[in-house]
């Protein structure tokens, strides 16, 4: 490996890293010291079992194998995280509405687990729904139970006033 591509690599590692270490503080996230400091030997131990693995496959596959196998997975993985973007962006829509829904059902503000509690409510709601469901089931039920009773029971009178 040339001076270049590990320059070019500590780069792109570093961007990487970058972009994380940006995103974290834009929402408040703090990390702490003891918790950057794991991370940080994971990675650099993850980078070195990468450049063994990386070397024991180029002693069994050409070098060009392996550069084509490289992009193709880059490639497969670029079109995959496309996928889940544009998954996650229907997802966002139904969000939305499920939002609207729990702000007509009385939750105000938007929490970390405002989905959780919305999706509580829904479950709530669907619980009450189907007992009184089962509720109306076993009403009606009665209804022709008592129905085949006063059937019963005129065709009986009727069946008696025709005897006298």
């Amino acid at each position: 490996m040339t001076i270049l591509n590990i320059i070019l690599l500590a780069i792109s590692l570093s961007i990487d890293a970058f972009g994380i270490g940006i995103s974290y503080s834009i929402r408040k996230v703090a990390i702490p010291f003891s918790s950057k400091i794991i991370i940080s030997v994971i990675s650099i131990i993850m980078t070195g079992v990468s450049f063994i693995i990386g070397s024991t496959i180029l002693l069994f596959v050409n070098e060009t194998v392996a550069k084509f196998t490289g992009c193709f997975m880059l490639i497969i993985l670029g079109i995959w995280t496309i996928v889940q973007g544009l998954k996650s962006k229907s997802k966002e829509k139904n969000s939305k509405k499920e939002k609207k829904r729990c702000y007509e059902l009385g939750f105000n503000g938007y929490t970390e687990d405002f989905v959780i509690r919305c999706r509580q409510k829904f479950d709530e709601i669907e619980t009450e729904l189907e007992k009184q469901h089962i509720e109306r089931e076993r009403i009606l039920e009665e209804e022709r139970v008592d129905d085949e009773l006063r059937a019963a029971a005129e065709k009986l009178r009727h069946e008696a006033f025709i005897k006298t």
